[in-house]
């Protein structure tokens, strides 16, 4: 078989949701960047406060584009959907490139920010998991865990290449920040060539087209809807806290400095990316559900102690602090994608998941605005760690809600 044939829809996946979270990560990661090119008039805990907001303030653009590539993928094919999305994701990343700071538009400057960050949350809605139901319903048959892990690992691609980006830019200069968004230009515009000669997935050219005109949101989908909500929200607070926010935080509270914290991120993400096809393993064998479980219980049971870790105000605390936490997140979204996919049919998946993702992400996106105006009353650096424990809580309690209710269901 030629490569085009049998590689290229995997590829188109992998560069999509790679070039996704490049784009993402590059703005947390810079953060300390820029927020002294669009917010230099502010002190650095206000102005941090304002550009970890940018999350929550573009992200509620995401339910809107849930829906409207949901649509496309389950009525015209996941490919279509795609491609769309990554042509909206170009755009933004060359937008993003030529953006005037404040010093030559003042106050326009951080609103146009925003409205990147808006328009590529909308396009990133039906990225994320449109790619991964892509590449599970070509693996169908296959070990969809080790599917979903391979497919995490490129996101971790793309954050390593972020921080790598930062990394540079912090030891050269805020002047060349520009630079990193030019580089992710180049990468996207190769991903649409990949997402033009990309193949449907066999599991959507076999469904019925009849199926898609069901009704997506019947009062039986309700509990299920409520469930991929609840397991976003953790997972996302889960990765926004200790993964993007502590980086920018850290540096405030304590006396490390930006350039190691950002080596520390480095190091901590090449041992992410590694972690993610082992955790895509573990899934094929002990099961998604139960992989999941561990995760949630391991996070209420573990993360007070590694915030305590975080505040010794050392860098291999915060290595370990770092390592541990992607752990925990690993073994949770690597079997979320298969766990998710098996909730709804062929015609309904990409709308559901994608929908009930971005009202889950509103609160991993505002969890670090949250954890950090009260940590700014209190004082207390344990603050971000209960609000990963609550999150916890609520998602193990809606799991096995959702458990006995499909249980009393098959029982009647």
């Amino acid at each position: 078989m030629s490569f085009t044939k049998s590689n290229h829809r995997k590829l188109s996946a992998y560069l999509g949701v790679m070039v996704e979270h490049y784009d993402t990560a590059l703005y947390g990661f810079m953060t300390p960047v820029l927020k002294n090119l669009f917010f230099p008039n502010l002190d650095d805990m206000t102005a941090l406060i304002f550009m970890i907001s940018g999350y929550g303030v573009s992200l509620l653009c995401k339910p809107f584009g849930a829906l409207f590539f949901g649509y496309l993928g389950d009525k015209f094919g996941r490919k279509r959907a795609l491609l769309i999305s990554v042509l909206g994701m170009a755009m933004v990343t060359i937008s993003m490139g030529i953006l005037p700071t404040y010093e030559t538009l003042g106050i326009f400057a951080p609103i146009l920010l925003i409205l990147c960050r808006a328009m590529q949350a909308f396009f990133v809605a039906g990225e994320y998991n449109g790619g991964a139901i892509y590449i599970i319903e070509h693996d169908a048959n296959k070990a969809k865990g080790l599917a979903s892990g391979i497919y995490c690992a490129f996101t971790a691609v793309g954050f390593l290449l972020a921080s790598f980006a930062t990394n540079v830019i912090i030891h050269y200069g805020n002047e060349y920040w520009r630079i990193p968004y030019y580089i992710a230009s180049i990468t996207v515009i190769v991903c649409i060539y990949f997402r033009m000669y990309a193949q449907e997935t066999p599991e959507f050219q076999k469904s019925d087209d009849e199926s898609f005109h069901e009704k997506h949101y019947n009062i039986e989908d309700m509990p299920r809807l409520f469930l991929i909500v609840a397991l976003t929200s953790f997972v996302s607070a889960l990765y926004m806290i200790p993964t993007v926010m502590v980086n920018s935080f850290i540096t405030v509270v304590t006396t490390m400095d930006i350039k190691d914290v950002m080596k520390v991120n480095t190091v901590s993400l090449i041992y992410y990316t590694a972690f993610l096809p082992f955790a895509g393993m573990l899934t094929d064998k002990l099961g998604a559900r139960n992989l999941m479980v561990v995760s949630l219980i391991g996070s209420i049971v573990m993360v007070f102690p590694a915030f305590a870790i975080l505040g010794m105000d050392s860098i291999i605390g915060l290595l370990i602090f770092k390592c541990l936490m992607i752990s925990l997140c690993a073994i949770f979204i690597v079997p979320f994608h298969p766990y998710s996919v098996e909730q709804f049919s062929v015609r309904q998946r990409y709308t559901n998941i994608s929908f009930a993702y971005s009202i889950g992400s509103q609160v991993g996106a505002y969890a670090p605005t949250l954890s950090l105006s009260i940590y700014n009353k209190t004082g207390m650096i344990y603050t971000h760690g209960i609000l990963i424990m609550v999150l916890a809580i609520i998602a193990l309690y809606m799991m096995k809600s959702y458990e006995r209710t499909n249980a009393r269901i098959k029982a009647t």
